[in-house]
């Protein structure tokens, strides 16, 4: 099994953003086995290491330390240490939550839209009583 060299893996994946996009990576989820899977195309020669306790881990190509992927071992566990996390994948693990985090989204959003509109009305009102 291949040590994880940070200093090393970190140089050679300078253009990891570019080959993310150009390599059009997924990003999938396992409810069964709650896990997170964000990957390329990934050969043979590929190991995955944990990077801490978290369950984070990166996918390694192991004779040019180019990274390949990333997965999320216990997921639901790791979202509630980094919400971040969380928040940007919902879409994701959690469908259903997203699309009610969206519509209330949107509920709040057409409120302001309201309340613009009244403060409009209610400031040309001043400016026309002012005007008489």
């Amino acid at each position: 099994m291949m040590t994880l060299d940070i200093q090393k893996i970190s140089e050679a994946n300078h253009d990891l953003p570019e080959r993310m996009r150009v390599e059009d990576w997924d990003v999938t989820y396992d409810k069964k086995a709650d896990m997170v899977m964000i990957f390329g195309d990934a050969p043979q020669n590929s190991t995955y290491h944990h990077v801490d306790r978290s369950g984070f881990m990166v996918r390694v190509i192991d004779d040019s330390n180019k990274i390949c992927g990333f997965a999320i071992e216990g997921y639901k566990s790791f979202a509630k240490e980094n919400p971040d996390f969380y928040f940007l994948l919902m879409p994701l693990t959690n469908p259903m939550r997203f699309e009610l985090f969206k519509s209330i989204g949107q509920v709040v959003r057409k409120f302001d839209q309201l309340k613009e509109v009244a403060e409009y009305f209610s400031s040309a009102a001043l400016y026309q009583a002012a005007k008489a």
